[in-house]
C-alpha cells in the first residue's frame, strides 16, 4: 500500500509538471502547439521500444475504442491552448485547479448515459466543485493584480472553456471502459492514440497557420524561442512518459491490490493540484485572494469526494 501511495504522490508531482510547461509557455510567448506536437511525436517514436507496446486494432468495439482515445487526444490540445490563454493573464494555480476538476463530466455521464448508479457522496463532491468554480470567478473580480486592467478580467472565460474542454476530454477516454472488448487494451495503447491524435492536429494546425505562429523577426530571438519551445516539448514528452509507463498505472495496480483502489486517482490529482497551487505561490509569486484559496480546497476537496 505505502509503494502504491508513494507512486501515486510522485505520479502527482510529475504531472504537475504539464502545469508548469504550460505557465512558461505562456508567460514566454512560446507555442503550445509546436510543444505538444513535438512532445507527441517523440513518444511516438519511442513507442516501438516500450515493453507491452502491442496494438488491439480488430475486434469487439476496437475501432469504436481507438476512435475516442484519438479524440481525446485532439481535445487534449485543444484544452491546453486554452489553459495557456487563460495563464497569460490569470492566476496560474486557479486556472489549473479548474482545469483539473473536469472529471465531474465523465462522472455525469456515467449516470445519464451508462446507468452508473448515483450515489449521494459523490454528487456531494459535484458540488463542492461547483462551488470551487463559483469561487473562482469571484476572484478574479477580487485579485487586485488581475483586476487592474479590465481586458485580464478575460482569463476567467479561457479557464471556464479549458475545463469544458477537459471534462469533454475525459468523458471520451471514460467512455471507452464502459464497452466491451476493452480488457484487451493496454493503457499504454490508449495512452499512445491519444498522442497519435494530438500530432495529427498540430500538423494540421501548423499546415494551415502559414506562418502566423509568433516567432520574433530577430535571428537571434527566433533561435532562442525555437530552442525554448523543443526544451519544452521534450520535457513534456518526458513527463507524459513517465506518468504513463511508470508512475500512475503502477500506482493503480498497487493500490488496487491492496483494496484501496478507489483513492488512487484523487492521490494523484489532488497532490498535481496542490503542487502547483503552490508552485504558483511560491515560484511564480502570485498573491491568491480568499475566495481564490477557498476555490483551491473546494476543488480539491470535491475531487477527493467525487472519486472516491
Amino acid at each position: 500500500m505505502i509503494e502504491g501511495l508513494l507512486y501515486g504522490l510522485l505520479s502527482g508531482l510529475i504531472l504537475m509538471g504539464i502545469g508548469i510547461i504550460t505557465s512558461a509557455a505562456a508567460k514566454r510567448k512560446l507555442s503550445m502547439v509546436l510543444i505538444q506536437g513535438i512532445g507527441a511525436l517523440l513518444l511516438i517514436g519511442l513507442f516501438p521500444l516500450i515493453p507491452g507496446n502491442g496494438m488491439v486494432f480488430s475486434g469487439e468495439n476496437a475501432a469504436a475504442i481507438n476512435l475516442l482515445m484519438l479524440l481525446a487526444g485532439v481535445g487534449n490540445f485543444v484544452t491546453f491552448l486554452l489553459i495557456q490563454q487563460a495563464m497569460k493573464t490569470g492566476h496560474n494555480g486557479i486556472i489549473w485547479s479548474l482545469a483539473n476538476s473536469a472529471l465531474i463530466f465523465p462522472f455525469l455521464a456515467g449516470i445519464l448515459f451508462f446507468h452508473v448508479p448515483p450515489e449521494a457522496p459523490r454528487f456531494a463532491g459535484a458540488a463542492l466543485i461547483v462551488g470551487g468554480i463559483v469561487l473562482a470567478g469571484a476572484a478574479q473580480k477580487t485579485d487586485p493584480e488581475k483586476t487592474q486592467n479590465p481586458g485580464n478580467r478575460k482569463w476567467f472565460f479561457w479557464a471556464l472553456a479549458s475545463l469544458f474542454s477537459a471534462g469533454i476530454t475525459q468523458t471520451a477516454a471514460n467512455i471507452p471502459s464502459y464497452l466491451s472488448g476493452i480488457e484487451r487494451f493496454s493503457n499504454l495503447q490508449k495512452g499512445l492514440v491519444m498522442q497519435i491524435g494530438i500530432a495529427v492536429v498540430a500538423g494540421l494546425y501548423l499546415l494551415f497557420a502559414r506562418g502566423r505562429l509568433p516567432v520574433s523577426k530577430s535571428e537571434t530571438e527566433k533561435r532562442s524561442w525555437l530552442r525554448q519551445t523543443l526544451l519544452l516539448a521534450v520535457a513534456l514528452a518526458a513527463v507524459n512518459g513517465l506518468t504513463l509507463c511508470v508512475f500512475m498505472y503502477r500506482s493503480f495496480d498497487l493500490l488496487a491490490r491492496a483494496g484501496i483502489g478507489s483513492v488512487a486517482y484523487p492521490v494523484v490529482l489532488g497532490t498535481c493540484i496542490a503542487g502547483f497551487f503552490l508552485y504558483s505561490l511560491v515560484v511564480l509569486r502570485e498573491k491568491a485572494s480568499i475566495p481564490a484559496v477557498l476555490s483551491f480546497f473546494l476543488t480539491v476537496a470535491g475531487i477527493a469526494v467525487i472519486a472516491l
